[in-house]
């Protein structure tokens, strides 16, 4: 009995190993397939827009210097590229990161500091140590820093948002913090986006913790580097 039981729980973990492995798998696919659709929308979508937006311009001018009464029609169509030219940015940001494939992880959080800030909430990145050498670790940390920062702004209504990212040989620790209005039970239960970035984070190997703070919410991801 003793020895049925040893093999029973032997099989159970490999196939807890082997369904690890696949999610792994999977997600790696998936990022590959999210980076695609994001250049495809940056670089097609977006450079085909730019291009008409400049003949829309040319012509809107021409219809000025003939004081046609279509020009004002002319100028707003041009502002609806410009909007459409800056929608299909935004949101081929919201699928990839262009950092993450040049400078690393430091420099895709310091991209999307700087993108929050350009609003009404002050963005901050600190960091230390250096960043992890895998592309996949950096990639689901990103995208946990991402997911964090997105539900602060929905949900919380914060005037600053900090983002803390610490590293040494034998982890990574990211913080993200903001002073809202915290988020809500039924949010921290049922959010899509909060149990995607616990996902994220146990595919990289570490866990989420997420608590109510004096004023806002911090979000907590540590994961042990060891062979990352």
């Amino acid at each position: 009995m003793h020895l049925r039981v040893k093999e029973r729980t032997a099989d159970l973990q490999r196939e807890l190993a082997r369904r690890q492995q696949l999610e792994k798998e999977i997600a790696v696919v998936a990022e590959e397939e999210r980076t695609r659709v994001g250049r495809e929308l940056h670089d097609s979508l977006g450079q085909h827009l730019a291009g008409t937006g400049l003949l829309a311009e040319t012509v809107a001018n021409q219809l000025e210097k003939e004081n046609n009464t279509m020009q004002p029609t002319a100028r707003k169509v041009v502002r609806l590229i410009d909007q459409g030219i800056e929608l299909t940015r935004e949101i081929a940001r919201g699928l990839y990161s262009s950092e993450l494939d040049g400078d690393g992880l430091f420099s895709a959080l310091e991209s999307l500091s700087r993108s929050v800030g350009k609003g009404q909430v002050k963005c901050e990145f600190e960091h230390s140590g250096k960043p992890p050498r895998s592309k996949e670790l950096a990639t689901q940390v990103y995208w946990v820093a991402r997911e964090a920062v997105t539900n602060a702004l929905k949900h919380g209504q914060p005037q600053h948002v900090w983002i803390h990212l610490r590293t040494t040989d034998d982890y990574l620790r990211l913080k993200i913090e903001d002073d809202g209005r915290g988020l809500s039970q039924s949010t921290r239960e049922d959010g899509i986006g909060l149990k995607v970035m616990a996902q994220r984070a146990e595919l990289a190997g570490g866990r989420l913790r997420i608590e109510k703070a004096v004023q806002g919410t911090v979000v907590h991801c540590e994961i042990p580097l060891g062979e990352n």
